[in-house]
């Protein structure tokens, strides 16, 4: 994980060097795939480093899946009620017994 911190260290050294405005949440998007597949796969998947438009940052990939996802849930005002349970943290406490 300390070499994804510097994969992005570098690359926001990279766009600062520009003077064309960028988003931050891409970035931190990406590093935080990236992170998550370290610790659940074992290993990157190089969402930082991978051109946008190819790879994981493709049409198909899943750094496209979850950026749609989360303008769908915004542009709707937030998660549908029947998404919401008042049981769950019952059920929880329940389960932990």
């Amino acid at each position: 994980m300390i070499g994804e911190a510097q994969v992005l260290v570098s690359k926001l050294m990279e766009r600062t060097e520009s003077d064309k405005p960028f988003q931050l949440g891409q970035v931190i998007q990406n590093l935080t795939l990236d992170v998550i597949a370290c610790v659940v796969l074992g290993h990157s998947i190089h969402a930082q480093t991978t051109p946008e438009g190819q790879g994981v940052c493709g049409p198909r990939g899943v750094l496209t899946a979850i950026r749609q996802l989360q303008k769908s849930v915004t542009a709707r005002g937030g998660l549908p009620l029947e998404w919401i349970d008042p049981f769950r943290l019952l059920r929880i406490r329940k389960y932990e017994r």
